[in-house]
């Protein structure tokens, strides 16, 4: 059977700007290690304007390979992605 591409965006909000980074950079390192990371690639980290003065946010776009749909969906729950796009 084939493998299951996926592209997923796994975003992070919070404060301070630098704990956010941080954390966005160890969610790469162990995702690198649970599953198959084709390209991963982190955005800027901005600041959130109007209500959410102080908040930062930042996000990560990766291309992965599953061998199942099992392990598509432990990593969906793993990892919450805001968004999922199966290729």
């Amino acid at each position: 059977m084939d493998k299951i591409k996926v592209k997923a965006i796994i975003e992070i909000a919070g404060f301070p700007k630098e704990h956010i980074e941080e954390t966005m950079n160890k969610v790469v390192e162990k995702l690198k290690k649970d599953f198959e990371v084709i390209q991963s690639q982190i955005f800027e980290t901005v600041a959130l304007k109007d209500k959410m003065e102080g908040f930062w946010s930042t996000f990560n776009e990766t291309d992965l390979n599953f061998k199942d749909i099992q392990e598509l969906i432990i990593f969906c729950f793993e990892y919450m992605p805001s968004s999922l796009e199966i290729i």
